[in-house]
């Protein structure tokens, strides 16, 4: 029973769908056995959408006409006596407002108002514009309908009363609904906001409220405000005229408020205009829809979770509901549709917090092999320093005979001991990042070296000299980073700067470049040329390997640094320029004059300022913060391993900066392509990482070639590395069989010739022979059980992975996938 088990558990680990799709089946039931939890999912998305849009504009033709604590306080307290509605509809009346709603309900009142009664009736039957508020009971929804059972109407002890009503009732769930028409007692009453906005027929029960702004957006006008105005200068309120006209109470502490994303509280008069707002400009949110489009995302988000990703799997469920949540946000936003968000937004969430989970396990296993891994290093070097100890206490003896045989094995242990500590002591540094500070920059210079810093205030006091600089140091320093840098700082960095190299181009064309031609100079000089000292007049000109330039053109280039005269090639027209000249060699120019080489007087002109920039190797301190910056330059997430900038400080650099800066390039380019952002050993070129790597790997199959892969070759290998298990160097060259099978394009003889790296026939029979049985396992298996999708085959051969090294396993599927596609031809 326990065995049977243990494979089922094998099988879910396997094949993470399983975890997946019991995450999402999971978030389903929860939301059906707690409904709260959808409302509170609802909410809380459509408030995230609402704040991230921000606030709509509001409807400029609502006023709201408040009654607030200073009105209350004016008009001798609560509640306000009616000849004061009477006298604010009457005001409103005369201004023609489009619509007047009271959101105030009128309740009960004893015979002492009477008079205010017959006051605001009268004025209520002169104008059919007023709207007044009515409260339903025991609201709810039947067959198709929303009913009450009564309604409590404003109490004005009148027959004679001709007004429109509309019901002030809302339901809070999701969000806030309004019944657009309710039932009391088979009559029908229409929504306040409804009648308000002249939408008497809308076609769905109910409209469910977009709060897209702050009530306190509207125009507003304080009540008692609004009457003494009025009666001094009613121009100042022509603004509303024909606009609609919403009078309620907005004190706290009588009216009853609802909370917004934009406001705390929302008193009802608030609610209400907001209300009015959506059905003016159609904004209230379509919710016919929000079933069937949550569940197509749920059926989108379950399709995906059954396709396989392999390693970028989490990735892609982040991606997913993110794109899901971001598709959501835009209907929303600008097309008014909302969804039922919590049927595929909490599966999301499960489903990504699965996949952490099993990323972080699978992490977990990884680290877990690797010192699995070190463990065994350690005791194979235990061991081989056990053997060393012994071979040193026998050669000590001086009745040795055979004492060069013990000195090379010697010889041989202390390599091999120092390359496992060597590889031991990469597999941990390389997890480590290296934090480097930042680096100092002057114009596009990174250094932090005292050698760079003294060029740095070098060129600041000589750059704004109109001087001749020259500028010495090998190839790939940095030269003409430093000239640019002189022109910047310079008097001229509002003019050209012009850089050549003067040993890219033959003498003819160098002096072409340089001084231009006249047509009919020489062959194809079909016209006249200007030439660069011409065209940088009053710039700076760069000549870079000043010392691969003829006698000639030196000659011609003297002149230009004496006087500023130029000769176009094949005229005898002298033209002035005006050119700071910065030469730049990697030769040295001294021996140069001695040989006769380099005329002696053009050498001074040009070294009045002499800049040495140093190689890289000389100032190897800057060596970690050039190699941060070049691959930020590449990436802002990349960062170095700390063996890595080891490695880069021990190589010598011939090729300088330029140099460094291919080498962290490539290294950029292979780290990304992995999907890391830590670069590491493996991503250097061999001949800047070169040292003696010996890995498990390398020591097992190293032990089993020199033992010709015999059939004892494992057990002999197993107890040669400390007696490790014998399982630990078969799995390994099963391992190393199936990446070289995969990477030699599935070619059987070419794998097992490189991993022999042999050509004795007797070799390669016996590792043919081993590998044979790997391959024809996997091959048997594949055919017998009739099965293409590769992800249920792997489900059923979990045991052939289970004492593979993980670093091997994506060489076992494309093995697999490799058999499956041979058997479907």
């Amino acid at each position: 029973m326990s065995i049977i088990f243990m494979i089922d558990i094998d099988k879910i680990t396997k094949d993470f769908r399983l975890y997946k799709i019991l995450a999402i089946v999971s978030a389903l039931i929860l939301l059906l056995l707690f409904p709260s939890v959808r409302n509170i999912l609802n909410s809380q998305t459509e408030n995230i959408f609402l704040k991230s849009y921000g606030s709509d504009k509001t409807d400029t033709n609502i006023v709201i006409i408040r009654i607030d604590e200073t009105t209350i306080n004016s008009l001798q307290g609560w509640p306000l006596k009616r000849s004061f509605y009477a006298l604010a509809f009457n005001y409103l009346r005369k201004l023609n407002a489009k619509k007047i709603g009271l959101e105030v309900f009128l309740g009960n009142r004893t015979s002492a108002i009477s008079i205010y009664n017959r006051l605001l009736v009268d004025e209520i039957n002169q104008n059919p514009n007023v709207i007044l508020s009515v409260l339903l009971n025991d609201l709810k929804f039947e067959n198709g309908s929303y009913i009450s059972d009564s309604l409590i109407a404003p109490d004005l002890n009148t027959v004679n009363l001709k007004v429109n009503i509309g019901h002030i009732n809302y339901l809070q769930d999701d969000g806030f609904y309004i019944p657009a028409r309710v039932l009391v007692k088979s009559k029908g009453v229409n929504s306040f906001s409804s009648l308000i906005a002249d939408k008497n027929e809308l076609s769905d029960n109910y409209i469910k409220l977009k709060i897209n702004h702050s009530w306190r957006e509207y125009h507003s006008i304080e009540f008692v405000d609004f009457l003494q105005t009025f009666e001094q200068d009613e121009s100042k309120y022509e603004f509303m005229k024909n606009k609609i006209i919403l009078i309620g109470v907005t004190d706290e502490f009588i009216a009853k408020s609802v909370e917004g994303v934009f406001d705390y509280k929302i008193p009802g008069v608030g609610f209400h205009a907001i209300a009015v707002d959506n059905l003016l400009n159609d904004e209230f949110l379509n919710t016919n829809f929000k079933n069937v489009l949550a569940i197509i995302f749920l059926v989108i988000l379950l399709v995906f979770t059954i396709l396989n990703f392999g390693r970028r799997e989490l990735y892609y469920d982040i991606f997913l509901s993110f794109g899901l949540i971001l598709l959501s946000f835009v209907l929303y936003v600008f097309f008014d549709i909302y969804l039922n968000y919590a049927i595929f937004l909490l599966p999301a969430l499960f489903i990504v917090a699965a996949s952490l989970i099993h990323f972080w396990i699978q992490k977990k296993e990884q680290l877990s092999e690797t010192v699995n891994e070190n463990k065994i290093l350690n005791e194979i070097i235990r061991a081989k320093e056990i053997e060393l100890t012994r071979f040193q206490e026998e050669i000590s003896k001086k009745e040795i005979e055979n004492q060069s045989e013990l000195t090379q094995k010697i010889e041989k242990l202390k390599s091999e001991i120092e390359a496992l500590q060597q590889s031991q002591q990469t597999k941990i540094d390389e997890e480590e990042k290296t934090e480097i500070a930042e680096a100092k920059t002057f114009q596009g210079i990174v250094y932090n070296s005292s050698s760079i810093e003294k060029i740095v205030g070098l060129i600041k006091k000589v750059a704004p000299q109109d001087v001749t600089i020259l500028i010495l140091g090998e190839s790939g320093t940095g030269k003409e980073l430093v000239a640019n840098a002189i022109h910047n700082l310079s008097k001229r960095k509002l003019e050209k700067f012009v850089a050549v190299n003067c040993a890219a181009l033959t003498e003819t064309l160098l002096e072409s470049e340089l001084f231009g031609h006249v047509r009919g100079a020489f062959t194809n000089a079909i016209n006249d040329k200007k030439g660069i000292f011409e065209t940088a007049n009053n710039g700076t000109v760069f000549l870079d390997e000043i010392g691969e330039t003829s006698e000639n053109f030196q000659s011609k280039l003297l002149r230009v640094l004496q006087s500023g005269e130029v000769q176009k090639v094949g005229s005898t027209e002298t033209i002035y320029v005006n050119v700071r000249i910065i030469a730049a060699t990697n030769k040295n120019l001294e021996e140069l004059v001695m040989q006769k080489k380099f005329r002696e007087d053009l050498y001074y002109r040009l070294n009045v300022i002499p800049v040495n920039l140093p190689a890289l190797r000389e100032r190897k301190e800057d060596i970690p913060f050039l190699a941060n910056y070049f691959a930020e330059k590449e990436n802002k997430i990349l960062k170095i391993s700390q063996y890595v900038i080891e490695q880069l400080m021990k190589y010598e650099w011939k090729g300088n900066i330029r140099e460094l800066e291919s080498v962290m390039k490539r290294a950029a380019i292979f780290a990304l392509s992995e999907s890391r952002d830590l670069i590491k050993l493996k991503d250097l070129p061999e001949n800047v990482c070169n040292y003696k790597k010996l890995d498990l790997d390398n020591l097992i199959l190293n032990s089993l070639r020199e033992k010709r892969f015999s059939h004892s070759s494992i057990n002999e290998t197993s107890a040669e590395l400390g007696n490790i298990n014998r399982a630990i160097v078969s799995e390994h060259l099963r391992g190393m069989f199936f990446r070289s099978f995969v990477k030699n394009d599935f070619n059987f003889s070419k794998a097992v010739g490189e991993l022999a790296e042999s050509e004795d026939e007797m070799v390669l029979a016996k590792l043919s022979s081993k590998c044979e049985t790997y391959i024809s396992n996997i091959e048997k298996d594949v055919n017998k059980l009739n099965e293409d999708n590769f992800d249920d085959v792997k489900v059923i051969f979990a045991s052939k992975y289970k004492n593979l090294s993980s670093k091997y396993h994506e060489y076992l599927d494309k093995v697999i996938r490799e058999f499956i596609s041979k058997r479907k031809l």
